[in-house]
């Protein structure tokens, strides 16, 4: 959790420590592949940039992406997923049926196939990468729902009156909320692996912006003679990942009233 607070923080005071025309993406050929030196803390990349101020300027895209196709993921499953659990029947079918189609489809192969129709760019890689997440909430959603919403306290809400979209946002839905913190954080992790793994396979965040996996792309070809050109972004997903995948479990642990017992 330390480490991805000062993530942010880091990610938030790049845009006030460096000027991104000039310290991001302005090249300095004079200054090619430096190894890294107390001038140039993290080294310097084929065409001269300071990777140091690289890495975290890119901490921006890959929380943004991060984050932001979570969040829309999360607003769209659980909303699917809370009305397939509440009603069942033939709302449950069709609903789950539609997510089972996306869900036996590879994340990667649906990312592709959305930025590869929409165009290259960070808003089509973040909505690209929402579809996956979706389907893990929804999923998470309904079968939390379909366990609560036989529950007293949702049936003495149909007995005060309350209408149906009340009684979901305001009793059931909170009720859910421990499986799906969770989720949030490990999928996190995921779609900033996969929106570098995009980005490294050239669909994803264009070059010149300092994201992590295209800032891999353009190093792959000099990983002999100047391998930290690599090694440092790669680090930087693997920390980021590895943060969130901890705090997940962590959050599992927490939130267990199994094991709080």
């Amino acid at each position: 959790m330390c480490f991805l607070v000062l993530l942010v923080v880091v990610a938030v005071a790049s845009g006030f420590i460096y000027d991104y025309d000039t310290d991001i993406i302005q090249l300095n050929m004079a200054e090619a592949l430096k190894p890294p030196s107390a001038e140039h803390w993290f080294g310097t990349d084929s065409l001269g940039r300071d990777i140091f101020a690289r890495v975290l300027y890119g901490a921006r895209y890959s929380l943004i992406i991060g984050v932001g196709s979570v969040t829309i993921g999360l607003l769209i499953g659980v909303t699917l997923g809370a009305i397939a659990g509440f009603y069942g029947g033939v709302v449950d079918q069709v609903i789950m049926r539609c997510v089972d189609v996306f869900y036996s489809i590879p994340n990667i192969m649906i990312a592709v196939v959305v930025v590869t129709l929409l165009g290259t760019s960070t808003v089509n890689l973040l909505i690209a990468l929402c579809f996956t997440c979706a389907t893990s909430f929804c999923r998470i959603a309904r079968a939390a729902v379909m366990t609560i919403r036989d529950q007293e306290y949702v049936e003495s809400a149909y007995a005060m009156g309350l209408p149906t979209w009340k009684i979901i946002l305001k009793h059931i839905i909170p009720n859910c909320l421990s499986p799906i913190i969770v989720q949030v954080t490990l999928l996190i992790g995921t779609t900033i692996i996969a929106a570098s793994s995009l980005s490294f396979l050239g669909i994803g965040v264009q070059s010149p912006a300092p994201e992590w996996g295209a800032m891999l792309s353009e190093g792959r070809q000099h990983i002999r003679d100047a391998a930290y050109i690599c090694v440092i972004p790669g680090f930087a997903i693997m920390l980021t990942v590895l943060a969130l995948n901890v705090l997940g479990d962590g959050l599992r642990d927490a939130l267990d009233p199994k094991m709080k017992k």
